[in-house]
Order: C-alpha cells, then sequence, then structure tokens
C-alpha cells in the first residue's frame, strides 16, 4: 500500500489517494464531539457500517467524501448539542434518487427525505428536533444512496442570529476565495459576521474568505435603497 509517490522526478513526499485518505479519515476519538454551526466533515465518523468507503472528493470544496452509502448503510457522529430544540441538518451530498434516512438521536428516530441533486453536488436540507447534550447522531438510509462530503447542524433561535432573509434584489455567489455580491439597486455595504454575531469581514460587492476556519458564517447586504438581507453562508476550505 503506496502513501507517497514521486510524480514527476523533482517532487518528493506527493500523497497517493490511498495517502489522502490515510491523512484526512476520522481519529475513531470517542472523546470528541462535534459542535453545531460549524462544518463536519463526512468522514470524520465515530463508527459506520461495512460497505461504506472514502474517495477524494469531485465537489469544489473538503477533501474526501463517503460513497457506497446505500440501503442498510449507517454513519455515526458525536455531536454536542447546546439546548435542545429544533434544528435544521445541511448535507452536502451527490445523488440520483430520493434517499430515505432514518435520523437516530437521544431524542428517538424521525424519518426524513433528502431529495435527490440529480447527480451534482448540492445542498439538502433536513429539519429535526434534538435534546441538549453530548450523545451520538446517527443516519441510516433506509432507501436509495448518496455520497456525503460534509454536513453542519444549525439553529437561529439559539444563537440569536435573525432569521434568514434573502431578497430577490440581492443575491449572491461563492468560490472557494471570496463572496460576489449583486443588488440591483446598487451595494451600500456587505458584512460577514460569525453565528455568534461577532463582525469578521466586510466589503461592498467582494468579501474574501481566503484565510477563515470553515464553519457557517452570516453574509448581511445592504442595497443604497435600504433593503436588507441576510444569508447563511458556509466556508469549506
Amino acid at each position: 500500500m503506496e502513501l507517497l509517490t514521486n510524480t514527476n522526478g523533482t517532487e518528493k513526499g506527493v500523497l497517493t489517494e490511498t495517502g489522502i485518505i490515510w491523512t484526512y479519515m476520522s481519529s475513531y476519538d470517542a472523546a470528541f464531539y462535534h459542535n453545531v454551526d460549524v462544518c463536519i466533515e463526512a468522514e470524520h465518523y465515530i463508527s459506520k457500517s461495512a460497505g461504506i468507503y472514502m474517495e477524494q472528493t469531485s465537489d469544489k470544496a473538503g477533501v474526501l467524501n463517503i460513497y457506497g452509502y446505500s440501503n442498510g448503510g449507517e454513519l455515526t457522529y458525536n455531536v454536542n448539542i447546546p439546548a435542545a430544540g429544533d434544528y435544521t441538518i445541511r448535507l452536502r451530498m451527490l445523488s440520483d434518487v430520493d434517499a430515505t434516512l432514518n435520523i437516530i438521536s437521544a431524542s428517538g428516530i424521525v424519518t426524513k427525505i433528502a431529495p435527490s441533486t440529480s447527480n451534482v453536488w448540492a445542498d439538502r436540507e433536513l429539519s429535526l428536533s434534538l435534546g441538549a447534550g453530548k450523545q451520538q447522531l446517527t443516519f441510516k438510509i433506509t432507501q436509495g444512496s448518496l455520497k456525503l462530503n460534509y454536513f453542519s447542524i444549525y439553529d437561529d433561535y439559539i444563537t440569536g442570529i435573525p432569521k434568514m432573509q434573502p431578497t430577490k434584489n440581492i443575491s449572491f455567489i461563492q468560490d472557494a476565495l471570496a463572496i460576489y455580491i449583486q443588488a440591483e439597486n446598487g451595494i451600500a455595504a456587505s458584512k460577514l459576521f460569525l453565528i455568534g454575531g461577532q463582525l469578521v469581514a466586510s466589503g461592498v460587492a467582494e468579501i474574501s474568505t481566503k484565510g477563515l476556519t470553515k464553519g457557517i458564517y452570516i453574509l448581511s447586504v445592504k442595497d443604497v435603497v435600504g433593503n436588507i438581507a441576510t444569508f447563511k453562508i458556509i466556508v469549506s476550505k
């Protein structure tokens, strides 16, 4: 099993795909718990069922994704939920069929459907209630299949962030380096906040995300006539 390769006679210590998987795979640390409002890489599970594997992702962000995740497949993660309440789980996934998931937590089992992404990487959101405290969260597919890159758990109420307020007059696109904002009436100001409300960056039509820690951020945009739009942003790389 080769972990390093020399591809052109001058580079040394270049990771093979197997080497990349070994570098980024789960540590299986039973004492570590993922928090809410962060990006949780799919490969950072505490346990999985047989037949589920890792590969280099074809998504625009991330390093690895999970594949072979189909009927009967289970992925379990240690999570720390700060307060009981209603949460949204955002899955970064790829599938060509709808997938039915049993989500098992300390609060019990709830069944959700993750709609097909038509075989492209896309976000799918599932809502559920979670109890407070450190616990295990298991995703079991009972029908269909999908590839999973990462997911996040977030809740608007407990973070003190207002409900997201998109508007048709203000929009944005995002790549690995920056957020690019557009507004029909022109942009007065754009600000990027941590989920807890701390300002981390500002600009007008562009905000750089270079150097930011992976996780969920809040983008607030005000146009020149006073319209305000608020969006959730995931920085994954």
